[in-house]
């Protein structure tokens, strides 16, 4: 009489390493992708806090038909008092509002994010509007106001932030 083979039970050792190589390959493209969603993540948080700012620089723009020069006159407290998690201050230059990286987060440490606000050419009742980042407007009837500060890597930003070129 022949003996059956007894079934196998359980996986072999090659098996085992395959499944642990394809893990492993999962892990390695996807922790540095997650890593760059966190980094976008906590640069969107210096474009929602600095709502006040900019609605406080449109309203001195509606009734001064400038821009203001500072966070004094924009009727904000000093930079270094207009804080967020990850943002260490808000200072406003001219008009444009730049947010300076606290070290919470070391890969953005001491950089800046810039919003700069634009007007319509000849028409101070116009509402203004902010780009940020390295956006630039290709229109010769708009007037974009503000020194450009940004030096976080372009692919951080949000696609509005990019510019055409980056």
């Amino acid at each position: 009489m022949i003996k059956q083979l007894e079934k196998q039970q359980g996986f072999t050792l090659l098996e085992l390493l395959i499944v642990a190589l394809i893990i492993g390959i999962l892990a390695a493209v996807a922790i540095p992708a997650y890593h760059e969603h966190l980094l976008r993540a906590k640069i969107s948080e210096a474009y929602h806090i600095s709502a006040t700012a900019r609605q406080k620089i449109a309203k001195y723009y509606q009734y001064v038909g400038d821009f203001p020069q500072d966070n004094y006159a924009t009727g904000l407290a000093r930079a270094d008092k207009l804080t967020g998690q990850y943002v260490k201050s808000i200072e406003i230059e001219n008009g444009a509002i730049h947010l300076l990286f606290s070290d919470k987060e070391p890969s953005l440490e001491g950089k800046y994010l810039t919003l700069r606000p634009v007007t319509v050419k000849g028409s101070p009742t116009s509402p203004i509007y902010f780009i940020c980042g390295y956006a630039s407007i290709n229109d010769d009837k708009k007037i974009v106001h503000g020194n450009n500060k940004t030096d976080i890597d372009s692919h951080l930003l949000n696609s509005n932030c990019r510019g055409r070129d980056k």
